[in-house]
């Protein structure tokens, strides 16, 4: 007989405790966000120019994004050969400098012979240092 109340006491305690988080969460979900101010919606976004934002990876996304724009903007002038080539490369850094200089110090690493590790923590130095 005690195990039985044991057990129902467990059980109800769950579901209590499920309820008050299920309630909260929802309670949070639908409480109004803050009024915005004038200011607020005026101010145009701000652009991230720290260290971190500049060195940091950029998004797999973002990398297919710039690809895609410098190929459509290819294709408009209707360049071929060596002229496309020059033109995507440039594009490209222009747009995702981070990716390129990132894929230069990791050339550089595998060229010194690095592997795993130590291309990792080389070409995190590199970066930093350009």
């Amino acid at each position: 007989m005690g195990r039985k109340i044991l057990l129902a006491s467990t059980v109800a305690l769950m579901a209590s405790a499920s309820a008050t988080i299920f309630s909260l969460a929802t309670a949070q979900a639908q409480a109004p966000s803050p009024p915005v101010t004038a200011q607020q919606q005026s101010a145009p976004p701000v652009a991230h120019t720290t260290a971190r934002a500049r060195l940091a990876r950029p998004s797999g996304d973002q990398v297919r994004a710039a690809r895609a724009e410098c190929r459509a903007e290819a294709n408009a002038k209707g360049l071929i050969g060596g002229a496309r080539a020059q033109l995507l490369r440039t594009c490209f850094a222009a747009k995702v400098p981070a990716f390129v200089r990132r894929n230069e110090c990791r050339k550089q690493g595998k060229a010194k012979g690095l592997a795993q590790g130590g291309l990792r923590s080389f070409v995190r130095q590199c970066t930093t240092r350009n």
